[in-house]
């Protein structure tokens, strides 16, 4: 299932969407994990991965009862607000998640990992990437299955 968000703060959603870039420092054999992207999988398998994943990426920052505790947040406030819950993760993920995740590269050196995160958060803020329709910003299936090789490889 394809999952819509409304978004009024493109820089924030740029920068959310490109933290992924970190893994460019990765071994090459590890990055074929994102050949996932390509598979065709399932929509229902797709948003059930997603969800999983950012469930277990998240536990990396502030623990598993921490992620579901937030997870179950940001469904509440989703119920009462789909912007307000949009708002509050890119707050989350742009001033939580990503300072912890450059951090963690810093502490291990790996400055193509800190390079590539950098550049490619300065490029998608500037180009306003991803578009956005008439303010929603949509979270496909592709889309969907890199943050799963994404967070899979946070393992490795």
């Amino acid at each position: 299932m394809k999952l819509i968000f409304p978004c009024t703060n493109c820089v924030q959603l740029a920068i959310a969407a490109a933290h992924g870039a970190s893994d460019v420092g990765k071994p090459p054999e590890l990055l074929a994990v994102y050949a996932l992207a390509l598979l065709p999988f399932p929509g229902p398998l797709c948003t059930a991965g997603f969800a999983i994943s950012s469930l277990l990426h998240f536990s990396a920052d502030i623990g598993f009862a921490g992620s579901l505790a937030l997870h179950v947040a940001l469904a509440g406030m989703a119920v009462i607000s789909m912007e307000l819950a949009t708002n509050a993760l890119l707050f989350y993920m742009n001033f939580i998640h990503i300072p912890i995740v450059f951090a963690k590269l810093c502490v291990s050196g790996s400055v193509y990992s800190i390079f590539a995160m950098l550049y490619t958060m300065l490029f998608f803020a500037i180009k306003q990437l991803p578009k956005l329709d008439n303010g929603l910003f949509e979270l496909g299936h592709k889309m969907q299955l890199l943050v799963v090789s994404h967070v899979l490889l946070s393992y490795f």
